[in-house]
């Protein structure tokens, strides 16, 4: 199961993402600062979350035209602008539309909602880029130290080999002076 992510989209419909929910150690080390040389040789099981992890960001939901003209919209009316110009509104729309459509919807959300409560001003196209990079960066982050672990799973990642098979620890118990009991404790 994932974290439900809510994504409002036209006409009020709301489309609900799954991002697939990863092991806490494994969101630990796509988190981490550590080398990836320094980190175990993720196994099958790890390797298949990774890549449905990096699957999912790669099938990212990008803005409409409309959604970009929603948050736009919305940050006009609560921000002042510091020239008042509206001749040039429509232009200036589809100059903001342009510039941010390659910016996920979540994103720019995100960018929006962080723009309200610390802007002074109306943002330019910048700011609000800038705005999106504080989870586009770290999302990216992790998404390419995900496709590393993957790498390096097929590079290096081997099945391991039994140390001895069940017939070899039956004989090898047997030549014992010692008689091992299953529920022998250490110590005791």
């Amino acid at each position: 199961m994932g974290n439900m992510i809510p994504h409002p989209r036209q006409n009020n419909q709301t489309i609900r993402s799954f991002e697939p929910q990863l092991p806490a150690g494994l969101n630990a080390v796509l988190e981490s600062g550590e080398s990836i040389l320094e980190v175990k040789v993720p196994g099958p099981t790890s390797t298949a979350l990774l890549r449905a992890f990096v699957a999912h960001h790669a099938e990212q939901d990008m803005p409409s035209d409309e959604e970009i003209d929603t948050i736009v919209s919305g940050l006009a009316l609560v921000l002042p602008r510091q020239k008042e110009d509206t001749s040039i509104a429509a232009v200036k729309l589809d100059t903001y539309c342009e510039a941010l459509r390659d910016i996920p919807i979540a994103d720019l959300q995100a960018a929006r909602d962080h723009l309200v409560k610390t802007a002074r001003w109306f943002p330019t196209i910048s700011a609000i880029r800038q705005a999106a990079q504080r989870t586009l960066g770290k999302r990216n982050a992790k998404i390419a130290r995900a496709r590393l672990m993957i790498r390096r799973h097929e590079e290096e990642w081997r099945e391991p080999e039994p140390v001895m098979t069940p017939q070899e620890f039956a004989a090898l118990k047997a030549q014992l002076p010692v008689t091992i009991d299953a529920g022998y404790e250490a110590g005791a």
